[in-house]
């Protein structure tokens, strides 16, 4: 899956049948960037791990971020933001995976989906804090 391919529409879709009896308290929304780390997972995972749980942790994944819709709130502040004081961020933990997100007003949006081992520090300050 390249991004594009659906890996965002596949969150979306996730994201509103989570519970169709609750209206959600938020949507969720998929970053560019996110987007991409799942595409990125959804391509390598199954060479990797195989295509059955490639598709689990991908479930995984899509049903954490389905969850936000009514827990937006869930997780914790990433450590290595906390060490600057910003506490803007949440994470949501799906080992190996850390999936970020900030809730603008009604709005969560995912922004780095990426494996928790890799130097995340580093990451964060690409991705988040300078945009890239």
């Amino acid at each position: 899956m390249r991004p594009g391919d659906g890996a965002g529409e596949s969150l979306q879709r996730l994201c509103y049948v989570f519970d169709p009896a609750v209206p959600p308290e938020v949507e969720v929304r998929v970053t560019e960037g996110a987007e991409r780390d799942l595409a990125e997972i959804a391509g390598f995972l199954p060479e990797r791990e195989g295509a059955a749980l490639a598709e689990q942790m991908l479930d995984t994944l899509f049903q954490a971020a389905a969850e936000l819709t009514h827990f937006p709130e869930r997780g914790s502040h990433p450590r290595e933001l906390l060490a600057l004081g910003i506490r803007d961020f949440r994470q949501v933990l799906c080992q190996p995976y850390r999936m970020i997100h900030r809730i603008q007003g009604r709005t969560v949006f995912i922004l780095l989906v990426a494996d928790g081992r890799r130097d995340f520090q580093s990451l964060l300050e690409r991705r988040m804090l300078r945009g890239q």
